[in-house]
């Protein structure tokens, strides 16, 4: 059947509707919002929708370029697949129960993380977690840079805890806060040592050397060179205590395994005049040599010297003995007065001993028992 201009109020048709021209135009309403295109479709002219249930929900050409879907709550995709060949633009929020794939990397305000790097183009970055931070580094190091410089790392060496400096001849520096004023409280100096701001509190410190002469311990004045070294010598068991730099060098007191010091020069006991007492013990006397500083006198195997400027105590036996192997004359003791002229004087003679008062033997004991007066 074919119709040419007809007017129908209502048209019923029962089976297929045929359009068989390619040019056939379908018009609904006075402004023939629908048109057919040979080849391509159906065209809804201008702006007009598509609509489902009502005009809230709508295909919609909302302008030359833009071609917009709407819905009062959402818009269901049941494909397995999407492919956006352009930008997608979200205003709302993005709730994504799968993988997201981004081969050419995210953008997020100004960080962008792609590939193995998350860039940020200004500013600092703030990682805050409710819990602790974790890093799990399975190639063992993990490497700090500044501009792309490594400048140190912390490495597992066989699960020993190694920091390490990455830079030539820099130093690792231990800094805090005491009391509100910042501090270095240590310096590992990669081309010298250790420096500590302050006293080392140990219950044991170990120093070691790297041979028979060379110091385990040396001790200096900031900024100086020289000072004294702790050598210990395994060759013969001893304690040196070396001076290096200023001064005399080389060792000054050396103490033996047995515990006898040898001192390189004089022993000096008491320099600054305190009223500090010197004892020396015996094997049977506990002040076998005592200095009493308070009081200015020496005793020998006693605890004081009363009010002598020199005491010598031994219950039993000869308090000062005296065995000069010598066949010359010589002094075994001698007072001088303070003309320096010899005053009292137990010499040892050849042939016989004396005891000789007065510069010109005024008077003379001999041991023969013999007393000789050269003046009346």
């Amino acid at each position: 059947m074919r119709f040419k201009t007809c007017l129908f109020p209502d048209l019923f048709i029962d089976d297929d509707l045929t359009f068989t021209s390619d040019s056939a135009v379908i018009t609904f309403g006075a402004d023939g919002d629908t048109t057919h295109t040979d080849g391509s479709g159906l065209t809804l002219n201008s702006t007009n929708k598509i609509m489902f249930n009502d005009a809230s929900q709508f295909i919609q050409g909302s302008s030359a370029t833009v071609l917009a879907l709407g819905a009062t709550d959402e818009i269901d995709l049941t494909a397995t697949a999407l492919d956006f060949n352009g930008n997608a633009d979200v205003s709302g929020t993005l709730a994504v129960g799968g993988v997201v794939t981004a081969n050419a990397g995210v953008v997020i305000d100004n960080i962008t993380i792609d590939g193995t790097e998350i860039d940020l183009s200004s500013g600092d970055l703030t990682i805050d977690v409710a819990g602790d931070i974790k890093l799990d580094a399975a190639g063992n190091d993990w490497i700090f840079l500044s501009g792309g410089t490594a400048i140190g790392r912390l490495i597992n060496s066989s699960s020993d805890f190694v920091i390490q400096s990455d830079v030539a001849d820099k130093d690792i520096i231990f800094k805090g806060d005491d009391g509100g004023s910042g501090i270095t409280a240590l310096t590992l100096d990669m081309s010298a040592a250790a420096t500590f701001n302050s006293t080392i509190a140990s219950s044991v410190i170990t120093a070691k050397s790297s041979g028979n002469t060379d110091s385990a311990l040396i001790v200096q004045q900031t900024g100086s060179t020289d000072g004294w070294g702790l050598i210990p010598d395994n060759t013969n068991g001893n304690l040196d205590i070396t001076r290096i730099g200023g001064g005399t060098a080389g060792t000054h007191l050396s103490i033996t395994n047995a515990g006898a010091a040898t001192f390189s020069s004089g022993v000096v006991v008491n320099e600054s005049s305190a009223d500090a007492d010197y004892r020396v013990e015996s094997d049977g006397s506990t002040h076998m040599l005592f200095v009493d500083a308070g009081n200015n006198n020496v005793a020998v195997g006693h605890s004081s010297a009363g009010g002598a400027k020199f005491a010598i105590s031994d219950s039993g036996n000869a308090t000062i003995q005296f065995f000069p192997e010598i066949s010359t004359d010589t002094n075994l003791i001698q007072h001088y007065d303070l003309t320096a002229a010899a005053y009292m004087s137990a010499e040892q003679r050849a042939a016989d001993h004396a005891i000789l008062i007065g510069t010109d033997q005024g008077f003379r004991m001999e041991s023969t028992r013999k007393s000789v007066y050269n003046r009346c």
